[in-house]
C-alpha cells in the first residue's frame, strides 16, 4: 500500500533507507514490515471470493506518477483502479493479461 508521494523512493539506491529496504526479510524484527508482510500473505493466499481482484492481476502503476499509460500495459486489461481525490488522476491502475 502506498500512501505518500515519495513512498517508493526507498527503492532508489541513493535513498538513505535503500540498504535496509533491500536487505529486509522474513526474519526481520521491523514491526511495520512484518505487518505489511502479513497483509500481503493474507491477500496472496486468500480464496477467490476474498481477494480484492483476480490472481491474474499482476501489474500496476500510478497514473499520478506516470501520466501516460506505460507501453507494457498495451494488450493488457485494466481491471481495477483506485480513484484519485480532488480531481486528480487515479492513484493506481491494476492490469491483467500483460505479456
Amino acid at each position: 500500500m502506498a500512501l505518500s508521494a515519495y513512498q517508493f523512493s526507498g527503492l532508489n539506491s541513493k535513498d538513505a533507507q535503500y540498504d535496509i529496504n533491500i536487505n529486509i526479510g522474513y526474519e526481520s524484527e521491523n514491526e511495520k514490515w512484518m505487518k505489511a508482510l502479513t497483509v500481503a500473505e493474507k491477500i496472496y493466499f486468500a480464496s477467490d471470493d476474498e481477494r480484492p481482484f483476480g490472481k491474474d492481476v499482476r501489474h500496476f502503476y500510478s497514473p499520478v506518477s506516470v501520466p501516460e499509460t506505460p507501453k507494457w500495459a498495451e494488450g493488457g486489461e485494466l481491471d481495477y483502479t483506485i480513484p484519485g481525490t480532488d480531481g486528480k488522476p487515479a492513484r493506481f491502475a491494476f492490469y491483467s493479461g500483460v505479456k
